[in-house]
């Protein structure tokens, strides 16, 4: 982020040489402060290039030294073996997909889930357009010709057992909504389909993001506001408690979570007397676009909510959905947005970049 934030003092056309400074010592501080992070140790190997200790510091990974066929893992549904490297793997999860399409050529994946083909769902849409999808019925999934399907940790045991008699592999993978969660996902995904080497590249891209985020975030030197994710769908207002994908996203991004300290857990409905004890200093939507205007306009005429900060301030935001209810390290970017919104004359002017996929040239396409 540091990088980033010099390129945007010393190449941004048009700024004025007042914010350029700032801009540039605000990235001196943030490389020194980048350094004084305490790290959890999966992050830190990562981030040293020790894939060899982070393989080993992912619990779901029996063997993490073995390179070897077959291998076995841990996963929600216990041990599971995977005979070979899988050519054709289904994944049942948007976040899921979007780690297997960093990691395999699109030929290596037979179908995906339908949600990874909707653009305000997905960070692969585009990738995943072309490929099978479907839901979580037996044949739909067994007519893809898997060798091995990966189902979200939530799926329940009797539609687990049901997909299971197609009679192939199927990995069950808990999902957590923290950072070392995002992280173990990609490499035990990588050590399941034999590409080591390119999910600890990627991992190690998420860490060091992260950590420079926070040294960002430390660097603004201001209090953690306190934000609210809400949406609104049927006529019911819901919010972001603790252990929601959001409320991840709110503390990644160096604020409180006003629903997760109000004692509120997973993504419960909140009436408007609810939003009004809540006081948030900012509030984001994370729907799709056209529902999320119309809610942030009802949102900010309502009468009852005039004494909220983030209304009284006007500071309510649509976000990108596709960022925020995933389960993947693109929610990292929707914290990178969060602190842009939360900061925006320290961190506001900083190009945040999108993760990059591989071209694979002269892959087989499907």
């Amino acid at each position: 982020m540091a990088q980033d934030a010099n390129r945007a003092a010393a190449g941004g056309r048009g700024l004025p040489s007042r914010a350029a400074g700032v801009l540039l010592a605000l990235a001196a501080v943030v490389l020194v402060r980048a350094a004084e992070q305490p790290q959890d140790p999966l992050a830190a190997a990562l981030e040293a290039g020790d894939a060899d200790a982070a393989f080993a510091l992912t619990p779901a990974i029996v063997e993490p030294g073995h390179r070897g066929w077959p291998r076995t893992v841990v996963g929600v549904n216990g041990r599971v073996t995977i005979p070979r490297p899988p050519q054709r793997l289904v994944t049942l999860s948007v976040g899921h997909d979007e780690i297997a399409f960093a990691l395999l050529p699109p030929a290596r994946i037979a179908a995906v889930g339908w949600p990874a083909q909707q653009p305000f769902q997905s960070n692969v849409a585009a990738l995943a357009r072309d490929h099978p999808a479907v839901g979580r019925e037996p044949e739909r999934i067994a007519a893809a010709r898997p060798d091995l399907v990966i189902l979200p940790g939530e799926t329940g045991p009797d539609v687990a057992a049901s997909i299971a008699r197609i009679g192939v592999p199927i990995l069950q993978i808990d999902q957590p909504n923290t950072m070392r969660g995002r992280l173990e996902d990609i490499l035990l995904l990588g050590h399941v389909v034999g590409e080591e080497a390119r999910a600890a590249v990627l991992a190690a891209e998420v860490a060091a993001r992260r950590r420079r985020l926070a040294a960002l975030v430390q660097a603004a030197g201001a209090r953690a506001p306190r934000v609210a994710s809400v949406t609104s769908y049927g006529g019911s207002i819901f919010t972001a408690g603790r252990g929601s994908t959001e409320g991840f996203i709110i503390e990644t991004a160096g604020a409180v979570n006003a629903a997760a300290a109000a004692g509120l857990t997973g993504n419960p409905t909140i009436g408007r007397e609810g939003l009004v004890a809540l006081a948030p200093d900012l509030i984001v939507i994370p729907q799709p676009r056209a529902g999320a205007e119309r809610f942030r306009d009802a949102l900010l005429a309502e009468p009852a909510l005039a004494g909220v900060p983030a209304v009284r301030r006007r500071a309510v935001h649509p976000v990108a959905p596709n960022f925020f209810t995933t389960l993947s390290f693109w929610n990292l970017r929707g914290a990178e947005e969060l602190a842009a919104l939360l900061w925006p004359e320290r961190l506001g002017r900083i190009a945040w970049r999108p993760f990059r996929y591989p071209s694979w040239e002269g892959e087989p396409r499907r």
